[in-house]
């Protein structure tokens, strides 16, 4: 969707982040520092530098006349959220901006299913997120959240872009107001930034137990609760299963009935086995309702967005687990 002068715009600040990642390599080498890789610190850094580069890209080029480009500003006023999974060896990390979210499955004993929260939803319902808000602008507390919106317009309360939250008023007046009018800046827009892009890094070391991890946008969690999520995910996994051969364990000692046990499971699941392949088509096919009419009206609406918020989902199959 992006004109041939964003993609090499962005193309040319993505190499320039690549180049100064790898001077800062060379430099702590030459001077024989040791680099350690502080998982959390990088992923916050490249967030930052994200933003940073999208605020700068919308600002006018000093060493160019040409002034004020409006098709890199719509990008920077415009706003979207993320969720990042980084997983080394056995430790998971996941970084979340916004109201996205990630959830591990994980498999008891029992075979049932239940959900790990690798995140939390940064909006108006999350306490410590109103905490931090409210610590960082003490004087403004009857009307900073509004009809749980942000300055009663965002929900989100961390994201990428948005520079209406995050640019001074008189940014806004020299850059935006011409373009888009005063109706931009918000009403009681005292004492900004209000939004950040600093996510928040959770991290876990992988055991046995987790099985998979579902990264999904708000219209999945919107429509599905995270313990169905994992139920379906789990289900369907073992439905996928059920025609592998059936390998007994060489590892330990495996008495008949577990055997039995085994198989008994696989049966039940072939008898259930999902119309989809693909274990995310299979939580949007539940998520807009399991039914071919109802998800053939939802896809087919003129105004889709007053019906259901957009759903991106990914699922990761984690091979290596021990106890």
């Amino acid at each position: 969707m992006r004109s041939p002068k964003l993609k090499e715009l962005h193309r040319q600040s993505l190499i320039l982040y690549a180049e100064e990642l790898l001077k800062e390599k060379i430099m702590e080498e030459s001077i024989g520092n040791e680099i350690e890789y502080n998982m959390e610190k990088i992923l916050i850094d490249s967030f930052l530098k994200l933003d940073h580069d999208l605020i700068v890209e919308a600002l006018p080029n000093p060493a160019s006349s040409k002034g004020l480009d409006k098709e890199t500003l719509d990008v920077a006023m415009s706003g979207s959220c993320a969720c990042v999974a980084m997983l080394k060896d056995m430790d998971l990390f996941v970084a979340n901006l916004g109201d996205a979210r990630a959830v591990l499955g994980q498999e008891f004993d029992d075979g049932t299913y239940v959900p790990y929260q690798m995140s939390f939803e940064h909006n108006s319902e999350n306490l410590n997120e109103m905490k931090r808000l409210f610590s960082e602008h003490p004087n403004e507390h009857t009307t900073l959240i509004r009809d749980g919106r942000l300055l009663e317009m965002l929900l989100p309360l961390r994201a990428f872009g948005d520079v209406r939250f995050k640019w001074s008023q008189k940014d806004l007046k020299e850059y935006a107001v011409p373009i888009y009018g005063h109706g931009v800046i918000p009403s009681y827009y005292l004492s900004p930034p209000y939004v950040t892009a600093e996510p928040e890094i959770i991290h876990k070391k992988l055991n046995y137990r987790d099985k998979f991890l579902i990264l999904a946008t708000d219209g999945l969690w919107d429509l599905l609760s995270p313990e169905k999520v994992v139920q379906l995910v789990g289900n369907h996994l073992n439905g996928q299963q059920s025609y592998d051969p059936y390998v007994i364990p060489e590892d330990r000692p495996v008495k008949l009935r577990e055997v039995f046990e085994d198989l008994t499971k696989r049966r039940v699941s072939i008898s259930h086995q999902p119309v989809d392949h693909n274990s995310a088509t299979h939580l949007i096919r539940y998520a807009l309702g399991n039914d071919h009419i109802q998800i053939s009206n939802y896809l087919r609406a003129d105004m889709p967005r007053n019906i259901r918020d957009d759903i991106t989902i990914t699922n990761v199959k984690i091979l290596k687990a021990t106890k």
